[in-house]
């Protein structure tokens, strides 16, 4: 059977196709010199066509888009009804195999990791908040790159919804209460404090992002703290964050 790509589509909106159905792992070993080859040889056999397919529709509708935007709303989804959900560095892994094959150019995956990753000296920014974009960087360093980046999308996120913050922190405080007053546990990731606010109402922001900002101000006036408590981040990149604790 001919396996095509029949749509792209969001992230959130493949999170009820099973497992078995979904195509796409971790990744990141994809470097200079290697070709299409290189990559297909790595894969799963069964999942070659999918891979051919997606190889095919970037092809030729010149598709050069990094893991932040394929996680966005550039999920593919197959003729069959499976999708294709990968990290940031696989997606990068898949995006420069397929370039480097058809360009005979020695693309590496990060220059498809994330929007900038492969070319911030250059000057490449977040379009919407116009500040570079995250590299895989040190906890310590991330971290402190990650404050600036929620600051500067929590204020894009206020110049077109001047009262998101504060409903933002509102949800927000509603979700720590919820934690305490019913013994949820006094750590949480943000993903999980994000989660909750979109499920009971609040209007999207920006960027994500935008949330680490208001966690922050919760941070500075003691309501949380950071934890020593690592997990690795379900959406984006895979990479490593500090849980938050209540205080």
């Amino acid at each position: 059977m001919s396996i095509i790509i029949t749509k792209w589509t969001t992230w959130d909106d493949t999170l009820t196709v099973e497992e078995s159905n979904v195509i796409g792992a971790l990744g990141g070993f994809f470097k200079e010199g290697m070709r299409w080859k290189d990559y297909i040889d790595r894969q799963p056999q069964d999942w070659w066509v999918y891979l051919e397919a997606i190889r095919a529709e970037v092809i030729a509708k010149n598709h050069r888009f990094c893991g932040d935007i394929h996680q966005q709303m550039r999920i593919p989804v197959f003729s069959d009804g499976k999708v294709g959900r990968f990290s940031y560095r696989a997606w990068g892994d898949l995006m420069a195999a397929i370039w480097a094959e058809a360009e005979n150019n020695n693309y590496r995956y990060m220059d498809f990791y994330c929007t900038g990753s492969g070319f911030t000296e250059r000057g490449t920014t977040c379009p919407g908040c116009g500040i570079p974009m995250s590299t895989q960087l040190d906890l310590p360093t991330a971290i402190a790159q990650g404050k600036n980046q929620a600051a500067a999308c929590l204020e894009k996120t206020r110049q077109t919804k001047s009262d998101w913050p504060e409903r933002a922190a509102k949800a927000l405080q509603t979700f720590i209460w919820q934690q305490k007053m019913y013994d949820r546990g006094l750590v949480f990731t943000s993903e999980q404090a994000v989660q909750y606010c979109y499920d009971h109402g609040l209007t999207k922001a920006h960027d994500d992002r935008a949330f680490g900002g208001v966690l922050q101000k919760l941070a500075h006036k003691g309501v949380i703290k950071r934890s020593a408590i690592t997990y690795q981040r379900a959406k984006g990149h895979g990479s490593i964050a500090l849980k938050w604790e209540i205080v």
